[in-house]
């Protein structure tokens, strides 16, 4: 098979960013060379990228997206010649530049998807309706020039088709895990402990703290390990000093480092109460050979198959808090789940894997 050029054109670094770890996965296989096109580089994780990296220094930045000048980005795709160009996001202007240099430079142009709704309208509300009609208008050119889109489940499936009522064919291929990294490590013993990792926010732990406090009262020699930041921090802290023996926070941590923390905890939780993009941390938990209780809401609940590598419920304190005490009374259980979890997370998400179903898409095309 000849190797394909392929440019990842995005408008930010942003951590942990999947599109690096299958750009280098991609490059590993032999089939393909994966270069980033992209806005802006935060250095905040050390990650190893193996591909090429070009960064277009942005003109102006809007929240969550940078712009940047068409003929910088038009000339740096004119001198790679790729074979494809994979626009993340629909959102991003990089996906009408690439719309509008297709015919030039003869390029396939793919659509790849991570949102799977629009930004939270609290959030943004001076500029949430200019959103939705820019999201309208990227959806009419998508329509137009794509030859094909990537959704990472299907509730990106749902948005694509909203926003952009392509004919053309959109393949669902999740994201992945370094399984050679995110492994059991029988040299530590596992705590009785359960591990959050993610944004302190509302919407992330408002069904899951108020259960803690009993939980502690039935459990006194489990511990609950914080690891993130966010406007919820105080209510964390809180916790701390209310249960000093119970509850650590240990705010961010590179992702190089997050491994060795979950090797050291029996349970992984993602309580989610809104759609998700995907649940890469829960690949990575199980992928550690932990079983992880996630939310039954898009995103998450593809990532977790319940009663074997995990449990699903729905995201309301009642039900997380069964959960978790089943979990918790049940050492058996949390083995058999946690050894199933690493062999479906090797079988299935490691990204090697990914990066060939992406590649066969792509020549496909």
């Amino acid at each position: 098979m000849k190797k394909v050029k392929i440019v990842f054109a995005m408008d930010y670094y942003r951590i942990p960013s999947w599109e690096y770890y299958l750009g280098n996965a991609m490059q590993k296989t032999g089939l393909a060379d994966a270069i980033f096109v992209v806005g802006e580089i935060q250095n905040r994780q050390n990650l190893k990228i193996d591909p090429k990296v070009i960064v277009l220094p942005p003109q102006f930045s809007l929240p969550d997206f940078h712009v940047f000048k068409y003929n910088l980005f038009y000339n740096t795709l004119k001198k790679l010649r790729p074979d494809f160009v994979i626009a993340v996001n629909l959102k991003n202007i990089q996906l009408t530049f690439s719309s509008f240099a297709k015919s030039d430079l003869g390029f396939k142009l793919v659509l790849k998807e991570h949102t799977p709704r629009t930004f939270l309208r609290k959030r943004y509300s001076l500029i949430y309706i200019p959103y939705l009609i820019w999201l309208r208008l990227q959806g009419a050119i998508a329509k137009k020039y794509i030859d094909g889109a990537i959704c990472i489940t299907d509730a990106q499936r749902i948005f694509v088709s909203k926003y952009c009522k392509t004919n053309k064919p959109i393949e669902i291929i999740p994201s992945g895990v370094e399984t050679t990294v995110f492994k059991p490590d029988r040299d530590v013993e596992r705590e009785k402990a359960v591990v959050y990792i993610g944004r302190y926010f509302y919407t992330k732990l408002r069904e899951f703290l108020p259960v803690i406090p009993s939980l502690i009262s039935n459990f006194p020699d489990w511990k609950f390990v914080f690891v993130g930041d966010g406007s919820w921090s105080d209510r964390i802290k809180v916790l701390c000093e209310r249960f000093p023996n119970n509850i650590q926070d240990l705010g961010y941590i590179n992702h190089d480092k997050l491994a060795s923390i979950i090797n050291k905890c029996s349970i992984g939780i993602l309580p989610s109460t809104q759609v998700e993009p995907f649940g890469l941390t829960s690949l990575e938990m199980q992928s550690c050979g932990i079983p992880v209780i996630v939310s039954d809401i898009e995103g998450l609940r593809t990532t977790v198959v319940d009663n074997r590598s995990g449990l699903v419920v729905k995201p309301v304190s009642e039900k997380i808090a069964l959960a978790l005490c089943d979990l918790m009374s049940n050492k058996k259980k949390r083995e058999k789940l946690g050894k199933s979890a690493r062999g479906i997370a090797v079988e299935k998400y490691d990204w090697g894997v990914i990066a060939k179903k992406t590649i066969e898409f792509l020549i496909r095309l």
